[in-house]
């Protein structure tokens, strides 16, 4: 039996179906040097146990938390039982695809400053059915440059190396809300993030498994967290409310964008310029942020104008690259033109080919 390099997580509770599943996905992976670390969070031991011993495989290793700890507290024991030098956590209702292991092994294995690897997306339901893909193409920059603001990974996409979590202090056990974003926000001051632009994980989306107050204080949760990371890296002061607007892209007046412009492009500034950053090379740091700043301004621009009244138009086309000046990227305009011309283009089939509107 070779060594196992690779430790898959899988904290579970009082789902037995899924589960099955879920190791199954781990088992059928091109890479097989794993071991698979299954954390019972207090649940009934017994039906767990039945289920593992159906696949009779030595690399299935199962231990119990004496109380429920939550899933933070789960994930923490599996990590502090684990002997591979790399750590994929999956969920036990999400499936890993056959390629994900081996392919974020080999970027770990190759790229020394690199410490977590992340991958696309297919959001499916309890039924096993499509619902979405999450395929925005990330560079390192433009994962570094989001996280500071919101969450942009998906957790059961991740692998990274065992000593980077222990470094950032593993999962907080206090922490009910945003427990995924809270950990990528202290990695990211210690190490570089690498998404493998393919859809390598099924992550099961349950609409009904958060209740109203839930969500509100995972995203009170997140925005304090965000608040954390801009004193971190910028000493920058933003109330939660501006937090909020940066996150959701919601503004009432062109005043509003106008300062959301600002904070982003001082961010980007700063951070760019920052000596002090944990950079691994001189290209990585000369290429920070140019490409995520474009790309978060891009989409805010976008998503304001299109909650716009329409006969406002023409005159936000006009102010706008007096208020974002530089940071209006070409995109943008081409974007811009093509909603204008959609007004007044009689021949409104041509401009809607998509040809025009990328």
């Amino acid at each position: 039996m070779n060594e196992s390099k690779v430790s898959v997580i899988i904290p579970t509770y009082l789902r037995t179906i899924s589960l099955s599943k879920a190791i199954e996905s781990v088992l059928n992976q091109t890479f097989q040097e794993f071991e698979i670390i299954v954390v019972n969070d207090g649940s009934n031991e017994t039906e767990t146990i039945n289920i593992l011993n159906k696949f009779r495989d030595a690399r299935i290793k199962h231990f119990c938390n004496s109380r429920k700890k939550g899933a933070n507290g789960a994930r923490n024991t599996g990590i502090l039982n684990a002997k591979g030098k790399y750590i994929a956590m999956l969920d036990d209702d999400d499936i890993f695809l056959p390629t994900k292991l081996e392919k974020q092994y080999n970027i770990l294995e190759n790229n020394t400053d690199i410490g977590v690897v992340i991958t696309q997306a297919d959001v499916i339901n309890e039924e096993d059915k499509l619902v979405r893909t999450i395929d925005d193409e990330f560079s390192p920059e433009d994962i570094f440059y989001n996280l500071i603001f919101n969450n942009s990974v998906v957790h059961c996409s991740v692998m990274f190396r065992k000593d980077i979590v222990v470094e950032a202090g593993y999962y907080d056990e206090n922490l009910n809300q945003a427990q995924d974003y809270d950990l990528w926000c202290r990695f990211i001051r210690i190490t570089k993030f690498f998404q493998i632009n393919e859809k390598l994980v099924l992550w099961r989306d349950h609409p009904v498994s958060i209740t109203g107050s839930k969500k509100s204080f995972q995203k009170l949760t997140s925005i304090y967290l965000a608040i954390e990371n801009l004193l971190q890296f910028t000493k920058m002061e933003i109330s939660p409310v501006t937090i909020s607007k940066l996150q959701d892209r919601v503004y009432k007046n062109i005043f509003e964008l106008k300062e959301t412009i600002s904070i982003f492009h001082f961010v980007y500034k700063f951070i760019i310029n920052d000596k002090d950053l944990k950079l691994r090379n001189i290209s990585y740091k000369n290429r920070l942020l140019k490409k995520a700043m474009f790309r978060k301004i891009e989409t805010s621009l976008y998503y304001f104008f299109i909650k716009q009244p329409k006969k406002l138009y023409i005159v936000y086309f006009i102010l706008l690259p007096f208020i974002a000046k530089k940071v209006l990227i070409k995109k943008m305009i081409q974007r811009m033109t093509w909603k204008i011309n959609l007004l007044f283009y009689k021949d409104k089939e041509s401009l809607l080919d998509g040809k025009n509107f990328k």
